[in-house]
């Protein structure tokens, strides 16, 4: 018998104790199957599917280690295995090795076709999303969609990834058809909650958070998003969402509250103070208009000041804002205990929260009690519901005096004009003439994002159009596609005809604050009020309405316009709101004279003092520090 027939013989026998191996695999006896496999490798010419299937049964045993070898021992008896590549690749994901499982994915996808070709891709995509590198990724799993077109988690994955880049319909066309395959996935009823709530539908992203919530009743990001959510519903009272806060704070936070907490930090009230922000948002975002004054103005021979950064993005605002603080650290791959555990070692005295409950919040560090005083500020006009954060700064137009603080588990602390103190702006556009005075017809325009656009604001802003012949209403921050057709049905069942209605396209920074000229009376929304558009379109002369509601969160405008003496412009019921707004539509002269005054109005008022603010803000840090030295003996 020559060697050549012996060894067809040979693999003959090996390929036949792997289709019983494979036979025993599908039906569960892996240990059987595993002997099928060893015995299949001692004889086989060329055991590289032995061995590579050895490795599917290591691993489905959770022993990834030796998993490993055999897949390198099947590559090492070819090169060209594609499936060992991509399963060496899945491994890597397990054990979090993101850059391996790039190379071993990247691999895979070259020398695999068809299905297999498809899961590999969505294994590099996956990988590269956690490495930040979206375009990549993006790119990746949309070839695996167009291999496997319904491929549950590439439509999740990629769903995912637009949601996070800010297209909201585009994410929802994903994740759409994955939750038709993953059903039961909380996770993609918790994204699909987020990009409804990004095109203003509040009602269902409520209903996919709340599945969501019922199919992992453990995650907290998920609970919390459904619960900041609500904040856009129109009916939903400052109780409810008090009582909702509370029980989320207890149910996630309440757990790791220290009893007896000591600390170390020296008890003199005249030392200087180390003071942290904990954030998401030191990046181009709302929130990083306001905390960068802060900064630059902070005292260094009375404050050392300690940024704790929690996102992956870094753009050239986070690079500014790293250079304005003292200590910059990076927390976003760190567990809660591990980040309380070194705000504790750096000794912080008092440490500051600017989330709330917003996206990327750390309120799971804070319920830790790293530090002596802990206060929460800016991200979120509310309570944290959380009882290790000390106090909430605010103003006394968000929160009069006795009237929210039932609703709150921190004490308040207010500040003497506004809770805000805006940047300087840069390169501002020149101020536009009046566009009634060019038109003919007054032009409404609404500068927020759709989630708080809801049903009962649109239909009030169509009365006030019915109210004013030929007025017309244009919108920014609007989607194309749902997003907008949405408000188009709502405002054309109240007979506003559609060429009334304008939709600005997104545009670079400058450009959009230029086309806020182009409207004459600025609307604002309720009840969730809007916060840097109205300093934008008050900075561009365009005067806003706004109506003033119960909760702290519908009192954003309010605070706004009483710092710059514009009470005229609040309304306290939805027909005043009305009448206010046909009032100054029949004044243009009124209307002209805000164009004129209002830019330097702001520059000159409380909300763009920086220098005042951070005294203020200063003052309140020392007088707490000064409280808990005095309580602590």
């Amino acid at each position: 018998m020559t060697n050549h027939t012996q060894n067809t013989q040979l693999q003959i026998r090996s390929d036949e104790l792997i289709a019983r191996g494979q036979e025993l695999e599908d039906t569960g006896k892996l240990d059987e199957a595993e002997e099928c496999y060893l015995q299949a490798v001692k004889i086989a010419p060329n055991p590289t599917t032995a061995y590579l299937n050895l490795g599917n049964i290591y691993l489905s045993k959770d022993d990834s280690v030796t998993a490993k070898e055999q897949y390198r021992l099947s590559l090492k008896h070819d090169p060209k295995n594609g499936s060992a590549y991509a399963n060496l690749g899945r491994i890597d994901l397990l054990q979090n090795n993101y850059s391996g499982a790039v190379n071993h994915f990247l691999q895979g996808t070259k020398l695999l076709s068809g299905r297999a070709k498809g899961e590999a891709n969505v294994g590099l995509g996956f990988a590269l999303t956690k490495l930040n590198q979206n375009k990549q990724a993006e790119q990746a799993l949309r070839e695996a969609i167009n291999i496997v077109p319904k491929h549950p988690f590439a439509n999740l994955h990629l769903g995912r990834l637009l949601m996070i880049s800010g297209k909201s319909v585009d994410a929802a066309e994903y994740l759409n058809i994955a939750v038709k395959e993953l059903p039961n996935n909380w996770n993609v009823h918790s994204w699909l909650g987020k990009v409804f709530a990004d095109q203003g539908f509040i009602l269902k992203a409520c209903q996919h958070m709340e599945v969501a919530e019922k199919l992992n009743p453990q995650d907290a990001y998920n609970s919390g998003m459904y619960i900041f959510t609500k904040n856009y519903l129109a009916d939903y009272s400052s109780k409810k969402m008090y009582e909702s806060q509370l029980k989320y704070a207890i149910k996630f936070f309440a757990p790791y509250y220290p009893s007896n907490k000591k600390f170390s930090n020296g008890r003199q009230d005249d030392r200087p103070l180390k003071i942290g922000y904990v954030s998401a948002d030191l990046r181009k975002h709302p929130v990083s208009r306001f905390v960068e004054p802060l900064l630059k103005q902070h005292n260094r021979k009375l404050f050392e000041v300690h940024c704790y950064y929690n996102h992956s993005i870094h753009d050239d605002i986070t690079l500014e804002i790293m250079s304005l603080t003292d200590y910059w650290h990076e927390i976003y791959s760190m567990s809660d205990s591990a980040v309380a555990k070194l705000i504790t070692e750096h000794n912080i005295d008092i440490l500051i929260d600017l989330n709330g409950l917003t996206e990327g919040h750390r309120l799971g560090v804070f319920a830790r009690k790293p530090s002596p005083v802990q206060m929460t500020w800016l991200g979120y006009l509310g309570t944290t519901g959380v009882e290790t954060i000390d106090y909430r700064i605010c103003d006394n137009f968000t929160d009069p005096v006795s009237t929210t603080e039932k609703y709150h588990t921190e004490r308040l602390i207010r500040l003497p004009h506004s809770q805000w103190c805006h940047a300087s702006y840069r390169d501002l556009p020149p101020i536009r003439e009046l566009p009634l005075l060019r038109n003919k017809y007054i032009t409404f325009g609404s500068f927020n994002n759709a989630a708080k656009l809801n049903d009962e604001v649109l239909v009030l802003w169509a009365k006030l159009l019915n109210e004013i012949p030929n007025s017309r209403i244009r919108f920014a921050a609007v989607p194309p596609g749902p997003p907008r057709e949405r408000i188009f049905e709502i405002l054309q069942g109240l007979a506003i005809e559609r060429y009334r209605v304008e939709f600005n396209p997104r545009y670079p920074y400058r450009d959009y604050l230029a086309s806020i000229g182009g409207v004459d009376i600025s609307l604002d929304p309720f009840p969730y009020n809007g916060g840097t558009t109205s300093f934008d379109t008050l900075i561009m002369g365009v005067p806003f309405i706004t109506l003033s509601g119960e909760r702290s969160i519908s009192r954003g405008g309010m605070s706004i316009l009483s710092n710059l003496d514009l009470t005229e412009l609040i309304a306290i019921t939805p027909n005043d709101y009305i009448q206010k707004a046909c009032d100054l539509s029949n004044s243009p002269a009124v209307l002209n004279k805000y164009r004129s005054d209002l830019r330097e109005r702001l520059i000159n008022s409380p909300l763009m003092d920086t220098g005042n603010f951070t005294h203020n803000l200063e003052k309140i840090y020392r007088e707490r520090w000064r409280e808990w030295c005095d309580s602590a003996g």
